[in-house]
């Protein structure tokens, strides 16, 4: 959603899906159907109103998957009281940065092929998954298996873990790997 009309027509223009709407106004979460399984991030560019956002989405809506930007410490302290997620530029750079002077082959694949990929969280509700172990699944070769929920505890895998059917496989891969994990655990 954006309230600055110029902004939003550009967005538009892009092929993103974004309506022309106040984010402090709750009728704007109810006319879009915002539920508890869709991410909502806020970036207004004002940390100030970020805060009131999220603030809003957590307390009126009891909204749990909230990303917001924190351009400091007190403001990332203020959204992480509120159980929102941060992103803070200033250590993504820092980041980018360092594996750029210090792995600059490795930055330059992951850059060139990261449109290819994509992270899916995909459930076992297959039963002839359960109770077997991870080496022992035909998992595609451009899928990597990067962490498993089980209830409420999350884990990384090795390939003796056992999994079982309801577990929630957090899968990195290409499209036809993701669906191919899709039809061996679904």
């Amino acid at each position: 959603m954006e309230v600055d009309i110029q902004r939003f027509r550009d967005l538009h223009s892009k092929g993103i899906a974004v309506c022309n709407c106040d984010g402090l106004d709750p009728a704007t979460y109810e006319l879009l159907k915002i539920t508890g399984s869709n991410y909502v991030v806020v970036d207004t560019g004002s940390d100030e109103l970020n805060i009131l956002i999220c603030d809003m989405l957590r307390k009126e809506f009891n909204h749990e998957r909230i990303i917001s930007m924190a351009n400091g410490r007190g403001v990332e302290q203020q959204l992480k009281r509120l159980g929102v997620e941060t992103i803070d530029m200033r250590r993504v750079m820092a980041t980018t940065m360092e594996t750029l002077i210090v792995r600059p082959t490795t930055y330059h694949a992951l850059i060139e092929t990261f449109e290819n990929f994509s992270v899916e969280e995909i459930t076992i509700i297959n039963p002839g998954i359960d109770g077997h172990k991870v080496r022992e699944i035909p998992f595609h070769k451009d899928a990597i298996l990067i962490m498993v929920k089980r209830g409420t505890n999350m884990f990384i895998p090795h390939g003796e873990t056992y999994l079982k059917t309801g577990d929630t496989l957090n899968i990195f891969g290409t499209g036809s790997a993701l669906e191919n994990t899709r039809e061996i655990v679904g």
